[in-house]
């Protein structure tokens, strides 16, 4: 990219390699990209979780700064595929207490139910859903993908640890990406969002964080719709609460 001319785009005379294309890296352009967004002007930030480490389970407080354009709006629902992730994700940590295997899982199990509903008994090829839109790396053939059972779920995992779904591989900052930038879309904190999750499911009992079904009966669905409202609002409201009591 940094050798190109626009002489090469004369449609008389193009210069090109046959199928350069398919011949990449993943990753190979971020640079560029991080270089061309710092030129186009000023951007907002996204506030992630990074883990702390600690010898017992505590809220993650480390923030990493993710430079990206991003628009906020008003306050609005994130979505249910957003609030699933984040659910899975928070009911990993809190059962394992790593974050980054908690994103990962977060989002692998989204993408999975999103699938499961998409085509509910038929039993479709998962490869039939075009997964590629979210964001992920594909994995090799070579690559070394193991099945493991996750919180009683059958999961597959990378050597690298992380969980894959029809191929790719699901990493933190996918679910940066994916689930925490549109808390922040919706104008939501997303801080906040991870906060307000965990005291809301850390008040389940551990054997429904074991249990796929119930988790889905009793934490998902009641909020899938009502995030703001019945998580997000009522940890305002504790908080405020004590804030006035300590006054």
């Amino acid at each position: 990219m940094e050798d190109f001319s626009l002489e090469w785009t004369n449609p008389g005379k193009p210069v090109y390699k046959e199928r350069v294309w398919s011949i990449y890296r993943g990753g190979e352009g971020d640079e560029l990209a991080w270089k061309s967004i710092e030129t186009v002007g000023s951007s907002k930030k996204i506030i992630v979780l990074e883990e702390i480490p600690t010898t017992k389970l505590e809220l993650p407080r480390i923030e990493e700064s993710i430079e990206t354009t991003i628009e906020t709006s008003k306050l609005h629902e994130p979505g249910r595929f957003q609030v699933m992730a984040l659910l899975q994700a928070v009911r990993y940590y809190l059962v394992y207490g790593d974050l980054d295997r908690a994103k990962s899982f977060g989002l692998n199990r989204a993408i999975f139910y999103a699938w499961a509903k998409y085509y509910g008994p038929s039993r479709k090829p998962l490869a039939s859903l075009k997964t590629t839109r979210f964001y992920g790396r594909r994995l090799s053939r070579k690559e070394v993908v193991e099945w493991r059972e996750v919180l009683g779920e059958r999961v597959r995992v990378s050597r690298g640890g992380y969980y894959v779904m029809g191929g790719i591989e699901q990493r933190p900052d996918d679910f940066d990406r994916q689930v925490a930038r549109r808390f922040i879309e919706a104008g939501i904190d997303f801080g906040e969002a991870w906060r307000a999750a965990l005291d809301y499911v850390s008040k389940h009992p551990r054997t429904v964080l074991k249990n796929p079904q119930e988790f889905y009966k009793q934490v998902y669905e009641p909020v899938r719709d009502m995030f703001i409202e019945r998580v997000l609002k009522k940890k305002r409201g504790r908080t405020a609460g004590l804030d006035k009591w300590f006054r």
